[in-house]
């Protein structure tokens, strides 16, 4: 699953599977431990609205979550669930290309953007209200370490691209999803 741990110290679980005699169930729980003395977990929303429909977020395993404090979007901060597998009716893997947040006040996910082209996810981060998705690039020297280098930036205030595949795009608009309030 993914964890992620906020500023509050709150302990949030996103996703995961199971492996059940030879079967593998993919999960779409989304959890939260109040602090991390505590023994009681709470079961969080997993669905979220988009065009006025509710809908349940997808089943999906290897998903990134990053928590973020008071001076990042939403308001308080938030939570934001970035890529991930499901698995197709013929039980292939295929990406999750979502990115969602989840606000913590309103306790309600939203859609965001489609990362495009995705392939693979290594590490997201935000700095200054941008996502950054970065990509691991293994080294060919054995005595050096492999580094993290940014491929995509999304702009979480303006909800648009900035950087796609190592390129920085300009004057792109990104169509917005529209979300019930």
């Amino acid at each position: 699953p993914a964890v992620a741990l906020d500023d509050k110290d709150c302990l949030y679980v996103f996703g995961g599977y199971d492996l059940l005699a030879g079967h593998t169930l993919f999960r779409n729980d989304f959890l939260k431990l109040e602090d991390l003395s505590s023994e009681k977990w709470t079961i969080l929303k997993n669905s979220c609205k988009i065009e006025n429909k509710s809908l349940m977020i997808s089943p999906r395993a290897r998903t990134l979550l990053v928590a973020c404090g008071n001076d990042v979007i939403p308001p308080d901060g938030g939570l934001f669930a970035c890529g991930g597998y499901a698995k197709s009716s013929s039980g292939e893997l295929i990406p999750v290309s979502e990115i969602l947040c989840y606000n913590r006040s309103k306790k309600d996910w939203t859609y965001l953007s489609d990362i495009p082209n995705l392939k693979k996810l290594n590490i997201i981060a935000v700095d200054n209200n941008i996502l950054v998705i970065s990509d691991k690039i293994k080294s060919n020297n054995p005595d050096e370490e492999d580094q993290f280098i940014p491929i995509s930036k999304y702009d979480l205030m303006n909800k648009k691209w900035l950087m796609i595949n190592q390129k920085d795009i300009s004057n792109v608009q990104v169509e917005e999803t529209k979300t019930d309030s």
